[in-house]
Formats: C-alpha cells, sequence, structure tokens
C-alpha cells in the first residue's frame, strides 16, 4: 500500500517502479509476455539488410539502427530448417553469420528481441519468416517480439525453454495449496434483475427474479410471486431480502414485483398489474426454468393485501366498482391464469375497513381520514378533496370491492398467515378476522402469532419463522392450482365489515388457538441470525459527461441483529464482467453470506470500456470506498474495516484497491493523474484485506502458459483490457496492445498492480480455479509470488475441478474460508 511520498520509489526487491513501469518485471513466467518499453526493448520495426552470400559456405545478416535493445537473434535457412545464429549484443550493429548455405539461393529470415539479465537472455517471440534474396533488404515487424517474456525456468536460460517447462509452470500454478475437501455443494442463487414485464403510461415495470442453481430447463422449480409492502405508496423489496432469499435457497424461483403506487394509481390498478406479472412469468415460464402449474404468492403489510387479493380473485375475471364491471386480467399474455395455489399473507392488511381495529383510538380515528393511503387507493388525491374516507357512506361500493372477503369461496388456495402481537400499525384483528371467513368458506388456512412481534422486523427473519415459511410452500408445491368459470363476487360480505359482530377482538385476535401456533423467538440470543435489509440503488457518485452527470450506483445488504449495536465490518464488492460489464446485482449467494455473518457488503457498479479507460473505473471504485466511509453512520460501517473483494476482472480492481492504498496520485506519461478524485476526499481509499477471486493481475499475463493460440488472443488493441488502459482506435488515437511500448502511448505499465506492490499492502486471500481457461492460474500465482517476496500475507488456494468460476466456487468449505480469513481480519 504505497503513499503518494513513496509511489515513485522501486520497490523492496527492486522488480518495478512507477518512474520505470515500463521496464518488464524479471520474474515473471516465462509464458508470459510482458509490457515493451521504450527503454529496454527495440523499435517497433527493424531492418534486416543485405543478406549475402559472398562465400559458397557463408551467409551474413546485419541489421541497423536497432535503437536501445538489449540483443537480438538471427535465424536464416533455405528449407525453414533454421539454424540459430548467436546472440547480439551491440545496441547499434548486429550481424550473425550462418555457414553452409549456398550463395544466389532465396533464404528465409526470422529475428526475434530479447533482453538480457547480466548474462541471461529473457526470452522474446521469433517474429515470422519472410524470404530474402540475398542482397536485399527486409524489414521485420518485431514489436511483440520485442516485448521479452520471461526469466529463467528452472536454471535454463529462455532458449533452452521447452514446452514442457511452459507446462510445468502451469502445473506448479494449479498445483499450489489445493483445497482437499469442498465440502457440500450448497443451493446457490442467481439474481436477474429489472425484467419489464409490463409498461404503463410510459412507466416500466419491473421484477427482480432470484432462481436457485435446482432450477433448470428439465427440472423447472415452482414459483413464488412476493409483493413487497410499503403502505400502498411504495413497493419496498429491500425490505424483503430475507424471506425471499430464503424461499430461493428452498428451491422456489422468487419474483419481486414492482406495481404502481398511490397517487399514481388508485384500485384496481395495482392488482392488475401484479395479475400482469404471474401472466409474464407463465407465459415465459420456459425461459426462468419456472413450472408454471405451481405458483404461489406471497407479500407482507400492503404486499400482504395484494397477495390476498390475488388468492382470492383467482377465477374473478372482473371486478365490480361504481357499477362498472372493471377487468382484472388486462394487458399482456391473456391466454396464461392469474390463479396461485398457495398463499403467505405476512402482517396483511385485509379488509381496508378494520386496519386499526382493537388499537389505540386515536389511531383508529386516524384511519377515518380522507388522507389515509387506504382511502388514496380506492379514490385517489379525489379522496382529501372529498374529505372522503373508507368509512364514507359515499365509499362504500368501493370498499366493498376491494374487500377480500367479497371474492372468498370454496375454491380458494390454501393461506399461511403470520402476525405479531404487538404490531400497532396493521392490527392483528386483520389477520384473525381474514381466517376466520376463509374458514368459514373451507379455505385450509394456518395462523401464527409471533410474540413480541411488531409491524415486521427481526422475528420474521429468523430461522424458526422461515422454516414454517419454507414448509408450507414445499407442502404446496405440488398442489393443482384450482381454475373455474367464475369465483364468488358477493359484496356484502365486504360491506361494513367493521361493524359487524363477528369481527374479533384484539385479545382474541392476539391468543393463538393452540401453543404450537406461538413462536417464541428471541432474535437478541446468542443464537439468533442477522435480519438483512437490502438497499438498492444508492447513487454513491456522479461522473460528469459534457453538460450531463451519469449516476453510478451501489447495492448495499445491512445486517442488524438485536444483540449487536456495533458499527459492522464493511466488504466493497466489484463483480467482474471482462472490463465490459459492471452489474452490482450479481452474485447475490456469497454477498447474502457475508451478510447474514454480520458484514455490510456494498456491491459497486463502475464504468467500463468501451466508454471509460484507466483509470476512470479505478477512480470509481476508490470513489465507492469513501462514500461508504462517509456515510459510516447511515449504512453502520465501521470504518476502520473495509475489506474488497472481486471476481475476474473484479478481482483486478480490489486487487488494485489493495496495492494502491492511500495512493492519491500518480504520473502517467509525465502528467499527474488522480486516483481519488471527486467527493468525499477526507476519507480514505484504503482497504484493510482483499479477497481475489480468480482475478485478473498484471495485465500483460493473462493467458500465460494457456498456449500460443489463447495468449495471442490477447496481443490485439481490441481486446478488452487494451481498450481498458488505451482506449478504442478513433481520431489520432491508433489504439496500442498492452504490449507495446509508452512510445506507442499505451498505458498497462502504469495500471500493473505489480508496479505499486510493497510491504505495507494488506492481507490477500486469492482463490483460483486449476481448469481455468479464461484468465490463467499463473496471472494469481504470480501475484501471490510477488506479494509474499515482499513480506506481504497472501494465501493462494487452487480450487480443484473449478474453471473461471463455477460450481467448485459454490461449496460449503469455500465459502467458510473466505468467511474465516475475513474473520480474522475483523476480529469476529
Amino acid at each position: 500500500m504505497q503513499t503518494a511520498s513513496t509511489a515513485h520509489r522501486w520497490n523492496k526487491v527492486g522488480r518495478t517502479a512507477l518512474a520505470a513501469a515500463t521496464a518488464f518485471a524479471l520474474t515473471v513466467p516465462v509464458c508470459a509476455p510482458a509490457a515493451a518499453s521504450a527503454a529496454t526493448s527495440a523499435p517497433a520495426k527493424a531492418s534486416v539488410s543485405k543478406v549475402s552470400s559472398t562465400k559458397a559456405d557463408q551467409v551474413s545478416a546485419s541489421v541497423g539502427k536497432v535503437a536501445k535493445a538489449k540483443g537480438y537473434q538471427f535465424a536464416i535457412a533455405k528449407d525453414k530448417s533454421f539454424k540459430i545464429g548467436k546472440a547480439v549484443k551491440t545496441s547499434t550493429k548486429a550481424s550473425a553469420t550462418f555457414k553452409q548455405l549456398a550463395d544466389g539461393e532465396t533464404y528465409f529470415v526470422k529475428v526475434r528481441a530479447y533482453k538480457l539479465d547480466g548474462k541471461k537472455k529473457i526470452w522474446g517471440k521469433w517474429s515470422a519468416a519472410k524470404s530474402v534474396v540475398a542482397g536485399s533488404d527486409v524489414t521485420f515487424d518485431i514489436s511483440r517480439a520485442a516485448s521479452g517474456q520471461a526469466s529463467i525456468i528452472d536454471g535454463k536460460s529462455a532458449d533452452q525453454v521447452t514446452d514442457a517447462d511452459l507446462n510445468a509452470m502451469l502445473a506448479k500454478a494449479t498445483g499450489q495449496n489445493v483445497m482437499s475437501d469442498l465440502g457440500d455443494s450448497l443451493v446457490t442463487v442467481n439474481k436477474t434483475a429489472d425484467i419489464v414485464y409490463k409498461t404503463v403510461n410510459g412507466k416500466k415495470l419491473t421484477i427482480d427474479l432470484l432462481t436457485p442453481s435446482t432450477a433448470t430447463a428439465s427440472k423447472p422449480a415452482p414459483l413464488v410471486v412476493f409483493i413487497s409492502g410499503g403502505g400502498f405508496t411504495g413497493v419496498n423489496d429491500p425490505g424483503t431480502i430475507d424471506q425471499r432469499m430464503a424461499f430461493a435457497k428452498a428451491g422456489f424461483v422468487v419474483a419481486a414485483v414492482q406495481h404502481r403506487v398511490i397517487p399514481q394509481a388508485t384500485m384496481p390498478g395495482p392488482l392488475q398489474d401484479i395479475k400482469s406479472a404471474i401472466r409474464f412469468l407463465k407465459a415465459n415460464a420456459a425461459s426462468y426454468n419456472i413450472d408454471k402449474d405451481k405458483v404461489a404468492v406471497a407479500g407482507n403489510s400492503a404486499g400482504g393485501y395484494f397477495a390476498t387479493m390475488v388468492g382470492v380473485t383467482g377465477n374473478n375475471k372482473t371486478m365490480t366498482i361504481g357499477g362498472k364491471e372493471v377487468a382484472l386480467d388486462v394487458d399482456n399474455d391473456l391466454n396464461e391464469s392469474s390463479a396461485v395455489n398457495a398463499v403467505i399473507d405476512l402482517y396483511g392488511v385485509s379488509d381496508l375497513t378494520i386496519i386499526g381495529s382493537g388499537l389505540s383510538k386515536e389511531l383508529q380515528d386516524g384511519h377515518k381520514s380522507a388522507a389515509t393511503t387506504e382511502a388514496m387507493l380506492l379514490a385517489g388525491a379525489a379522496a382529501g378533496k372529498k374529505g372522503e374516507g373508507v368509512f364514507a357512506e359515499s365509499m362504500e361500493d368501493k370498499v366493498a370491492a376491494a374487500s377480500p372477503y367479497t371474492y372468498i369461496d370454496s375454491d380458494d388456495p390454501d393461506f399461511l398467515i403470520m402476525h405479531g402481537n404487538k404490531d400497532t400499525l396493521v392490527s392483528p384483528v386483520a389477520s384473525a378476522d381474514l381466517q376466520n371467513r376463509l374458514e368459514a368458506a373451507g379455505v385450509k388456512v394456518d395462523r401464527y402469532i409471533l410474540d413480541g412481534a411488531g409491524h415486521g422486523g427481526a422475528k420474521f427473519a429468523q430461522p424458526e419463522a422461515l422454516s414454517i415459511m419454507t414448509g408450507f410452500l414445499k407442502s404446496e408445491a405440488n398442489k393443482t392450482i384450482t381454475t373455474s368459470t367464475t369465483g364468488a363476487n358477493d359484496k356484502a360480505a365486504g360491506t361494513k365489515v367493521y361493524a359487524k359482530s363477528d369481527v374479533p377482538t384484539l385479545e382474541q385476535a392476539t391468543a393463538p388457538r393452540d401453543a404450537s401456533h406461538l413462536l417464541k423467538i428471541d432474535e437478541t440470543s446468542k443464537n439468533a441470525t442477522y435480519s438483512v435489509k437490502e438497499v438498492k440503488n444508492v447513487v454513491y457518485k456522479q461522473v460528469k459527461s459534457g453538460s450531463s452527470n451519469t449516476p453510478l450506483y451501489m447495492d448495499l445488504l445491512i445486517p442488524s441483529k438485536a444483540a449487536d449495536t456495533k458499527a459492522k465490518p464493511t466488504v466493497i464488492y466489484i463483480n467482474g464482467g471482462g472490463f465490459t460489464g459492471s452489474d452490482q446485482s450479481r452474485n447475490i449467494n456469497l454477498r447474502w453470506e457475508m451478510a447474514q455473518k454480520g458484514y455490510v457488503v456494498a456491491s459497486v457498479q463502475h464504468r467500463t470500456v468501451p466508454q471509460a479507460t484507466m483509470p476512470g473505473p479505478l477512480q470509481d471504485v476508490k470513489a465507492a470506498v469513501r462514500f461508504v466511509r462517509a456515510n459510516a453512520d447511515v449504512y453502520g460501517v465501521d470504518k476502520s474495516k473495509v475489506y474488497a473483494w472481486g471476481n475476474s476482472s473484479g478481482g483486478y480492481f480490489a486487487t488494485m484497491l489493495g496495492v494502491t492504498g492511500n495512493t492519491k496520485s500518480i504520473e502517467v506519461n509525465g502528467q499527474k493523474v488522480a486516483l481519488d478524485e471527486g467527493d468525499n476526499l477526507d476519507e480514505s481509499s484504503a482497504v484493510s484485506a482483499v479477497i481475489d477471486y480468480y482475478g485478473v493481475s498484471d495485465l500483460t499475463i493473462i493467458g500465460a502458459c494457456l498456449g500460443e493460440e489463447f495468449e495471442s488472443a490477447h496481443h490485439g488493441t481490441s481486446n478488452t483490457e487494451a481498450l481498458l488502459v488505451n482506449g478504442a482506435a478513433f481520431g489520432t488515437n491508433a489504439g496500442a496492445t498492452v504490449f507495446d511500448p509508452i512510445s506507442s502511448g499505451n498505458k498497462a505499465a502504469y495500471y500493473r498492480p505489480f508496479t505499486y506492490i510493497d510491504k505495507n499492502d494488506p492481507k490477500f486471500l486469492i482463490l483460483h480455479g486449476d481448469k481455468d481457461t479464461l484468465v490463467s492460474p499463473v496471472a494469481s500465482y504470480e501475484l501471490a509470488n510477488r506479494l509474499s517476496e515482499v513480506g506481504v500475507s497472501a494465501k493462494r488456494i487452487t480450487i480443484p475441478g473449478a474453471g473461471h468460476g463455477g460450481p467448485n466456487f459454490e461449496k460449503a468449505n469455500v465459502y467458510k474460508t473466505v468467511i474465516d480469513f475475513l474473520d480474522a481480519q475483523s476480529g469476529k
């Protein structure tokens, strides 16, 4: 972790320095090409002139203007069975003599440039062979050959290295610290965010989908449609991540549905939206590995009301409001049914007139107001203008139309209801009365009272409650959705419910029917789990682009636990995307595990190529670290315990965070470039530990030892690492590879983590699969070696059988290794 004052010094082992960053580090594995240097490598072109044969047994070749190259070798042949000439050490003229070649014939010539470290030759690639007639000139493009490749392997000079040696280097990298027991396979979850299912008046309505690894095309999974509450004014999906993740881990595809809210929409608009989402998911079941015949709906608070309404109107095509028949199934996928086969109602509203039943007189009087959200749900802003609350005679028709009691019949699906006996926002009377009316119609209902729970809270996220919910879903998963031509539509059942004599009292509503239905959950106990809140799309930075600003987002998982109110250690997560993509919603699996163990996890979006080049993305992730520290009180963050974690290209940025630490700026091609820029500059962007999942390290060794064809793919100007540092060829920018010299505009050497490594860097945990063919295991092997050689703790583990990510990273002991590493750093 270098500071601004040390950034220009050579590191302890004298391998790289920012001031001489183009020099190729001498211990890069032999198979890994390195960045060329204006100071140490040959120019891009070299002229081999005057290929002559003055004697029958001898041919000479000479090269002029070889600039500052440390050396060349030549090979000349008649039949392409090349004989290699001697190494040439002069920097101004080179020649080589080859015997037993006849005069006056066409020869084949090739050349390679290399560097010398003492007497050791640092291997460079041969140029392609060209045919030359004696006495003629030929020019070679040796920019790639001149880049140099590596040092000695097992005491062999570079020209002695064989393919077997290269394979041995890869074997070293893949054989290091192999994890012998990966542990059990975990049910992992993939998150797909912002699926548009419907557009209303230009507003896109979306679904966030959680898909378990057990859901496949050949074995589709049951679906749970989750409607999160928000007092009818919003949809608070982040507040229900506990339940949704539990359902997904139990093997259900879980869809969190956004719908219209007041004051923009009134009933039945939001209900129509949710039904559209259900039909959309059924119509696209094959795309999302869903079993469309096995669909449940769940919701909390206002979302519990809508879940109930979906359940009881499954076979109702219309709702009668103000004498008009209004269709409930509208817009898309009308050949699908919106009926479901199970309902989970968590502390939900039932009839809109008994929300406050049995609670304080002040609260009950408040619900008579025309300004309540339930009044606006039915009549919009007009409710307030007319002074009409849900108890007004003029609202009676709308209230009855919006009451679930109007639609209850024996064909309704089974219900699971949970309510806290200390809820003072939605009275337990609401769910108790719903239970009574469902059971009177012959519907199976299980209702649990959570002792001491208010309106939601940690008790609903504890294993005891989640187990009941998932058990209910599993018992209902194989039941057939009941569909009929027409469901019940009896407005009398939904009229003046508050005045009916059979509405239970609060005392009756909070008394369970038997002891098994009273859950006494102590979320303050040592064994209680953290409940997790998700905060989505937090803008942490605005990037100026012309006259406009482009926001960059982070998603946070924030754990809470009654017995642990201290500020929490924090993980900054950077998802990989080949430098071209940055989706902060991905990799919910380990993020969730970390949060459940008490870590705040901030998943960060950053700029990508081709729109941005370095140091832009690095500036972004540094800004994210500073933002989290600046808002430590808001998110419960311990500013002294901030760690970086990334996978693939995200591993590169996590590593760069680790090794640049408090380096505020660097010089690139003579110009000062800020690494910390933007807001919150009084906060540090340094991190205290790094977790690197199969990450890119030095940009020139991504394909190291994976074979000539793979390595060659990384030598272009249009691969993503070249675009990351040099940008796209446009106008006066000709583009450059990561191997080109600085003189050609290449900046790769300035953005090599190896340039900044020193003994003050944080601890690293590095995991790489031994079957990775996208980012070579040699990349992380070399990173670990360089860190270790300067005294930095760098533990590198090989995951057997794993490619670039994949299921072997989703094993119990792999997760445990990561969490144990974090716990050791944080002192948990």
